[in-house]
């Protein structure tokens, strides 16, 4: 049994978690147990527990509650910086020599330990990748509100009139720039903003993408002589303003003038188009109605050629120097005006032509060569022509990527007068290069113009070779003994790209028997010829010859491979069946019913032949016969056969019957000869 042990202070040392506030507990005590203010890194927590007595067995109690030493740990806690000890929480900082002051101990709530949270190392980089994630997002927001929100820039609009200077029912050409693109225009007068109106509508218009428009405007009757203020405005309010002068109109009659009688407009390139604008004016009143004439068309017109206007009118002088030689015009524009007496006015318009700048042309872009380590290639022209209407001293550079100076050129500077040209030669050289392509460049440059390259590539093949082609490397002839074959043929092809020397060679044993034609001779790259071989063997006997036809390279030390043809002679020793014809026809009527023909038998063979022959007919009735079924033949013998046809009793129609000559040994290899016979009956 155990007795309660004397108090005794137990210190549990807690490590609080980062960032967490530790409380103790708010049971009132006695002040004079409160320990004096420490600065220390961490709290030390006491609790007064009994002591357990001196034994194997240790134990403590506390509030009722009894704790083994082995519950009992010590727990560290980390104040907040900014926390002070309180006088009013319990704490009592341990030693060994200070004996507790308190005679009548209050239990304490033990703190619950905390355990240390290992979170630390996760939340550090959760922390870096939410903040990462949030400063893209923050930013991307921050430049598209920038963006959206940045300055535009100030336009600054402008407004044109011509004429300014009119009157009443005259066409006011007004254009404006610097105004917002695409946008709706609004037109008003004077400083009460007055409506210009097109009909009985407002009117309005469209700038084009770069923020100009152009429209022609009536004046009407209803606007008063004296000065005039026009506005346009855009849909953004950007606005520009002109002013007019309304003209009063004299009672005196129409009078057209000039504002001047020369116009010079100055000296440019062929083929540009000048334009100067023109002001016409009534010197009278009521309304001038006019017309135009050029004596220097096509160069020299005018825009329009006729009109009618009350006080003024902006016509637009075109000169077109397009085909127009170097030199300086003078034309003249007539202005008549009709339905009056007044004398024609007269325009001079005067303008140059400038020569044209020095213009160098090529006649090639890119240059290819082709050559080997052993040949250069053939050289090249190129033409370069002055087409401008200056001289120019031209000059060339030639550079190479690879392989060295490899390239060159006939000349390499010059002078050209205008509409001249010259030709040059470009040569490659390959000799001493190993197989590959190599580039190099020309640049022609003249004072004042941009230098023109001309690529040129030189492509180094292996040196060309020869190569021996036959179309068969057999030829096989059966002949008859004592007869010579037909003649065949094959054909030898050179598939190289060198010429190729070629001559027949032919084994002993057929050369007699086997000539060739042609036997030698020159093929081209690509080319090809036909070689005939021609048997003769009649000499020879019964049996198989053969032998090669060997095609070579004539030329000396030629690497070429040569090419066999194997020629196979079978000569055999038999009889041939000859006959004269293959078809017999005979015509019969009422009066002629019997009639023969005569069939010629010949054996063309080596053998003696011993024949027969066969009558086949498909009609019940025998009206084909012969006097002669068989017979033996010597070589190149003949015997005659009589064919009789006998159509007594045929009916009218057409009959067919064949007869069969063959060799009557058995196992022959003659081959039998067949005629058809056929009569007719009418």
């Amino acid at each position: 049994m155990q007795r309660p042990p004397a108090p005794t202070h137990h210190i549990f040392e807690e490590e609080a978690e980062e960032g967490a506030i530790y409380r103790a507990p708010t049971r009132a005590v006695d002040s004079s147990l409160a320990p004096a203010p420490i600065s220390a890194p961490k709290r030390r927590i006491a609790s007064f527990s009994p002591s357990p007595e001196p034994g194997p067995q240790r134990s403590l109690q506390t509030n009722g509650q009894i704790f083994h030493a082995s519950q009992v740990q010590q727990y560290e806690v980390e104040p907040e910086h900014d926390e002070q000890p309180k006088q009013s929480e319990a704490y009592q900082t341990y030693s060994p020599t200070q004996p507790p002051n308190t005679p009548n101990p209050l239990p304490l709530e033990i703190a619950t330990p905390v355990r240390k949270r290992r979170i630390r190392g996760r939340a550090v980089p959760i922390l870096l990748i939410t903040s990462c994630f949030l400063f893209l997002v923050a930013t991307s927001i921050l430049a598209f509100l920038l963006l959206d929100s940045r300055p535009t820039t100030a336009l600054k609009p402008k407004l044109f009139a011509e004429p300014n200077s009119l009157r009443a029912i005259d066409i006011l050409e007004l254009s404006g720039s610097g105004f917002r693109a695409n946008a709706l225009m609004n037109f008003t007068r004077d400083d009460a903003n007055i409506p210009i109106l097109n009909g009985d509508a407002p009117l309005q218009v469209s700038t084009w993408s770069t923020g100009n428009f152009s429209v022609q405007i009536p004046i009407p009757d209803s606007w008063a002589p004296g000065k005039h203020m026009i506005y346009a405005t855009d849909q953004d309010n950007n606005r520009a303003s002109t002013t007019i002068t309304i003209q009063s109109t004299p009672p005196t009659p129409p009078l057209l003038q000039l504002t001047t009688t020369s116009i010079d407009l100055g000296a440019d390139s062929s083929s540009v188009v000048s334009r100067k604008d023109f002001t016409l004016t009534n010197a009278g009143g009521s309304q001038v109605n006019w017309q135009t004439s050029s004596d220097s068309l096509p160069w020299l017109t005018i825009t329009p050629s006729n009109g009618t206007f009350a006080g003024s009118q902006v016509v637009t002088i075109v000169v077109d120097r397009s085909n127009l030689s170097a030199q300086s015009y003078t034309g003249h524009i007539t202005f008549t005006e009709q339905g009056g007496n007044n004398k024609p006015l007269v325009l001079t318009v005067t303008m140059a032509v400038n020569p044209a700048s020095a213009n160098l042309v090529l006649s090639n872009a890119a240059l290819t060569f082709n050559g080997t380590p052993a040949q250069n290639p053939v050289n090249q022209s190129i033409t370069i022509q002055n087409t401008g209407g200056q001289p120019l001293d031209w000059t060339a550079v030639l550079s190479t990527a690879t392989g060295g100076n490899w390239l060159s050129l006939s000349s390499s500077n010059g002078h050209l007068l205008p509409g001249t040209q010259t030709t040059m030669a470009v040569i490659a050289s390959s000799v001493g290069l190993g197989v590959g392509n190599y580039q190099g460049t020309l640049t022609f440059s003249y004072a004042g113009a941009t230098a023109t390259p001309v690529m040129v590539t030189l492509i180094v093949s292996p040196p060309p070779v020869a190569k021996l082609a036959v179309t068969t490397n057999n030829l096989a002839f059966n002949a008859i003994q004592g007869q010579n074959p037909l003649p065949k043929s094959f054909t030898i092809s050179n598939t190289g790209n060198a010429p190729l020397n070629w001559g027949i060679k032919e084994d002993a044993n057929i050369a007699p028997i086997a000539p060739v034609s042609p036997s030698r001779g020159t093929l081209a790259p690509s080319g090809s010829i036909a070689i005939t071989v021609t048997p003769m063997i009649t000499q020879v006997t019964a049996g198989v010859v053969d032998g090669f036809i060997t095609i070579v390279d004539t030329d000396a030390g030629s690497t070429v491979k040569s090419q066999q043809v194997k020629v196979t002679f079978t000569i055999v020793n038999q009889a041939v069946i000859y006959v004269s014809s293959n078809q017999i026809a005979f015509t019969h009527d009422s009066t002629v019913t019997v009639s023969t023909q005569p069939l010629l038998i010949t054996d063309t063979g080596s053998a003696p032949l011993n024949w027969t022959i066969q009558i086949s007919n498909s009609s019940p009735i025998q009206w084909l016969s012969v006097d002669n079924s068989g017979g033996t033949l010597v070589p190149s013998g003949l015997d005659f056969v009589n064919v009789t046809c006998d159509s007594t009793h045929l009916s009218p129609g057409t009959y067919t019957a064949t007869l069969q000559v063959k060799d009557t040994d058995a196992g022959t290899p003659v081959t039998p000869q067949t005629i058809t016979v056929t009569v007719t009956v009418s």
